[in-house]
């Protein structure tokens, strides 16, 4: 005579996998908070910011340097007002009333910088990046809408 042995199927139970996501998922959580996404993509964006700021500045030392210690024209000069550099051509960065620096027209766009960077959150056709002489025939090109640094980035060569 056979005997019917009963096995116990090998597995896990669907409780036992509600449980298992649901430790996965605060943990996930919890990990998430302490990365804190959006100070981890302001401090990107900054990182941004003084790679471009940097490229201008070193585009209008290059064109200072090639060109007999002359600065490009239409900076404003030392104790002036910064203005705001022009991230397009044409009739924008010429209109008197916007007090844009024009980039293209100075002569330092393509040949020192092969485009205008524009600030990553810039919404308008301007680039967010300012830029004044400094002394000595020096100049600062500043980023005033930096999210996780204060103060403002800045460099001057």
């Amino acid at each position: 005579m056979k005997k019917n042995i009963l096995t116990k199927d090998q597995g896990f139970t669907l409780v036992e996998i509600l449980i298992v996501i649901g430790i996965i998922a605060v943990l996930a959580a919890i990990v998430i908070v302490a990365m804190n996404p959006a100070r981890l993509f302001g401090k990107a964006r900054d990182t941004e910011r003084w790679t471009e700021v940097n490229g201008i500045a070193n585009a209008i030392t290059q064109y200072y340097a090639d060109n007999a210690g002359v600065l490009p024209t239409g900076i404003p000069a030392v104790g002036g007002t910064a203005i705001e550099i022009c991230a397009t051509t044409g009739t924008a960065c010429t209109d008197p009333t916007l007090d844009l620096y024009d980039m293209t027209t100075a002569g330092v766009t393509p040949n020192y910088l092969p485009t205008v960077p524009v600030d990553p959150q810039s919404t308008s056709p301007n680039t967010g990046y300012f830029i004044i002489q400094a002394s000595n025939y020096r100049v600062t090109v500043t980023a005033t809408s930096t999210e996780q640094q204060t103060p403002d980035i800045s460099v001057t060569q």
